[in-house]
């Protein structure tokens, strides 16, 4: 192979990631488990590119904010017939974000928020540590924000290789119930540059993967645990 075709290979080497969900009973056991390649967005390739060279794409000095801060889960990623919808990495956010009618969102979410890691290698984030930032509900017809429990989340940021990041996120019994069952069915990773969650409707920053899935309930007798993986 030729040094030419060599450098072409490599500039198609695309950041990858591999999504793992479990639902848990209330005894810690697994009674439902997907596993599956998640889509890298457009905007999280423009995320990288701007730490690189040092300034963000549309001028705003916001570069060294583009590590990974917020996951988020929503309710719009399979159509009515039960499909799961196809993710296109040109997206901005997930189906539930998009605005509908009178509607500020088409769905109801919630979201995570956390700091950056503090150590490299792992570095855990509990329901009572100061680096688990807020844990909110988002309303799908006027936008408002409802504050979850932060005891009843954990985030771990496992990056003991120089190329892959994990996040392992615990949702327990008592987190993430927008309603009495809640149907999951769309989950994301944003960076952190645009978090703005002070209007309706919230930013949650650059979509950098996105990943929808066929639906999942959530309620009081089960816990979700999710292992996002991202390699470059």
């Amino acid at each position: 192979m030729s040094m030419k075709d060599t450098m072409k290979d490599n500039t198609k080497q695309p950041i990858s990631g591999y999504f793992l969900l479990e639902v848990l009973n209330k005894e810690g056991e697994v009674i439902e488990k997907i596993e599956q390649k998640n889509t890298i967005m457009d905007a999280s390739k423009r995320s990288v590119a701007d730490s690189i060279r040092g300034i963000s794409s549309d001028g705003a000095e916001n570069y060294a904010d583009n590590f990974i801060s917020t996951f988020a889960m929503g309710t719009k990623g399979t159509n009515p017939d039960g499909t799961i919808k196809y993710v296109d990495s040109s997206s901005n956010g997930m189906f539930c974000q998009q605005q509908t009618g009178s509607d500020v969102h088409d769905g109801d979410f919630m979201f995570i928020h956390f700091d950056k890691p503090s150590v490299y290698g792992v570095d855990t984030i509990n329901g009572d540590d100061s680096t688990l930032l807020e844990v909110k509900f988002v309303d799908k017809v006027d936008g408002s924000l409802t504050d979850s429990s932060l005891t009843e989340y954990n985030v771990s940021i496992i990056s003991t290789s120089q190329t892959k990041i994990t996040y392992n996120i615990l949702i327990r019994n008592g987190g993430g119930n927008i309603n009495a069952v809640t149907p999951y069915n769309e989950c994301a990773l944003y960076v952190q540059n645009k978090y703005d969650i002070g209007s309706a409707p919230v930013n949650l920053g650059n979509i950098f993967a996105s990943r929808t899935f066929a639906l999942k309930n959530k309620d009081l007798d089960t816990s979700f645990r999710i292992k996002w993986t991202i390699v470059f």
